[in-house]
């Protein structure tokens, strides 16, 4: 017989307890740090936000009805837009944003490797259906 302190189970027990502290650092450790590399909820809220404003208040023929737009409020937001208009005009800040409606398109549009929030509306002009894209990225 042995005089050793350690046995089979006794191993067994340890190397599980250790391999699953591992995983557990494995696991969350990155998702702790993902808040400071990606700003996707920032631009998904801002991005909706902007859609909301844009479909229910600022286009809009009565606030009562949002989603039916008025055809004069439309073609002159889209015939005097400009990147810097937007960003005045819908307070977003430092971010790139492009609004577009059917055919019509405002702001510049997005660089072909950059991470870019979506947001729709389906709104309604004279009786026809479109749908009102906001595209934002930073």
């Amino acid at each position: 017989m042995s005089a050793r302190g350690q046995t089979g189970i006794d191993f067994l027990v340890g190397a599980t307890v250790f391999l699953i502290a591992v995983g557990f650092v494995f696991a969350f450790v990155p998702s702790m740090f993902a808040p400071f590399f990606t700003g996707g909820t920032g631009d998904t809220l801002s991005a909706d936000r902007a859609a909301t404003q844009l479909a229910e208040r600022e286009l809009v023929e009565d606030p009562a009805n949002p989603a039916v737009l008025n055809q004069s409020k439309v073609d002159e937001f889209f015939d005097d837009c400009g990147p810097s208009d937007l960003d005045e005009r819908l307070a977003l800040g430092s971010e790139r944003v492009q609004v577009e409606l059917g055919t019509d398109t405002c702001g510049d549009d997005p660089p072909a490797r950059s991470s870019v929030t979506v947001s729709q509306r389906f709104v309604s002009i004279d009786g026809e259906h479109y749908t009102l894209t906001v595209r934002i990225w930073s």
